[in-house]
């Protein structure tokens, strides 16, 4: 193992606290379901192109687990507005129900 990562110029590094390997499996499923099988990938450097494009496109899509922010922004220390975040849900929900009851679309009520 050492080898594969001195050859590779991975370097391991120590989880601290609670382990980071679910969020990287997470991480490894969204990319192979969503950019790499169905894909063709005829050799090598088609596979090295399919994955940068999918790390790429990865981390700076907004996620709902970090709060609608991307992967890139809360490296670079953007934090979630959680307060901010419910007001917006909170109005988005507001205007939904008050055009619904325009358009009398829903026969439920609100």
């Amino acid at each position: 193992m050492t080898v594969f990562l001195q050859k590779y110029s991975a370097v391991r590094s120590p989880t601290r606290g609670s382990s980071p390997v679910p969020y990287i499996e997470a991480a490894n499923k969204q990319i192979k379901y969503r950019f790499l099988y169905h894909k063709f990938i005829p050799d090598f450097d088609s596979l090295k192109r399919y994955v940068s494009e999918a790390v790429e496109d990865y981390n700076n899509r907004p996620h709902d687990v970090l709060g609608g922010l991307t992967p890139l922004e809360v490296l670079h220390g953007k934090t979630i507005d959680t307060v901010g975040n419910q007001q917006q849900i909170m109005l988005a929900k507001a205007i939904r129900v008050a055009e619904n009851k325009k358009l009398k679309c829903c026969h439920y009520s609100f």
